[in-house]
């Protein structure tokens, strides 16, 4: 069934470690449990048709996506991610 992710947060950047450059086009850790910035977006509700996010013209050569559990339990359970993008 559909459930919660919990603080789900998807970043992109040129830097592979993370530390410059970083873009954040969701966020929805409205309390700032990972550490990432306090967020806005709605809940992330997990269904079998997936979510498309919107890159917002973002720049970079590495994503990542964190998050911290849902409703149905502590793991964090990513079955498919695709990043769409344009070459330089």
């Amino acid at each position: 069934g559909d459930r919660v992710v919990n603080d789900v947060i998807i970043q992109v950047s040129d830097d592979p470690e993370f530390k410059t450059g970083v873009t954040t086009v969701y966020n929805n850790d409205t309390d700032n449990t990972c550490g990432q910035g306090a967020g806005t977006d709605k809940a992330y509700i997990g269904t079998y048709l997936g979510k498309q996010i919107p890159g917002k013209a973002s720049k970079g050569r590495y994503v990542r996506a964190t998050s911290n559990g849902s409703t149905d339990n502590k793991m964090n359970e990513y079955i498919e991610l695709e990043v769409w993008g344009q070459a330089k």
